[in-house]
């Protein structure tokens, strides 16, 4: 997290959905990966063997003193990435729900903003 002064934010190729820009400009104001909160492994599972090696760092676990948590793990939240997201082949899950649902997790460009516990943080 920046600790005062500019924050650059960048949209690239790719960035032109409002998902995805979203979450950019989250990042630019201090926010984390939901999937790299210390209670992720509670709520999801990371399939390693289908993450692209050079974005393994995308997954990392941020500590709780680094990132509090106040609020419960956030399925739709726009700071969690789709099931698929960095995958080696672009469709093998990456990350999968822990609870009892069978449905995929919403890819970020999909999203259409924040999620009402994203606007409460």
């Amino acid at each position: 997290m920046a600790k005062g002064g500019k924050q650059p934010l960048s949209l690239g190729k790719g960035c032109h959905f409002i998902g995805t820009a979203v979450h950019e400009l989250l990042h630019a104001v201090g926010f984390h990966h939901e999937h790299s909160r210390e209670d992720r492994d509670k709520n999801v599972d990371i399939v390693w063997k289908n993450v692209h090696p050079l974005a393994r760092n995308q997954f990392k676990i941020v500590s709780s003193s680094d990132y509090p948590q106040f609020y419960g793990f956030d399925f739709d939240s726009v700071m969690l990435y789709g099931s698929t997201a960095f995958s080696r082949d672009g469709k093998s899950p990456t990350i999968l729900r822990k609870d009892d649902s069978d449905h995929l997790l919403t890819a970020v460009y999909y999203k259409t903003g924040m999620s009402s516990v994203d606007a409460e943080r």
